[in-house]
């Protein structure tokens, strides 16, 4: 969590009806070549940053568990050091999210 309380979003998962989709901001971020994505993925690339599924190929898991883990480094702890990047939202305190 940044200091302003914000939290910058890494990536999210989406069960849709024929595929499940695989958003990876760090792949959006990073200047092009700091995060190479293998030719089976590449070819699962919608956009800049989201990866299409409608089935897991032989590999296919390993390179997007590799890609994930090397995208680490890339997301920052401060949503304001990437400018490009969304926010989630603030967090709240168990006290303020009950009332």
């Amino acid at each position: 969590m940044s200091k302003d309380g914000y939290v910058p979003m890494f990536g999210a998962v989406e069960i849709k009806k024929r595929d499940v989709s695989y958003d990876l901001m760090a792949v959006y971020m990073a200047p092009q070549g700091v995060l190479p994505i293998s030719e089976q993925l590449r070819k699962r690339m919608q956009g800049r940053a989201c990866f299409n599924f409608t089935r897991i190929a032989e590999g296919l898991l390993a390179a997007l568990s590799d890609l994930t883990r090397r995208s680490t480094t890339v997301v920052g702890s401060s949503s304001r050091e990437h400018p490009v990047m969304p926010r989630c939202g603030r967090l709240r305190s168990p006290t303020h999210a009950a009332g």
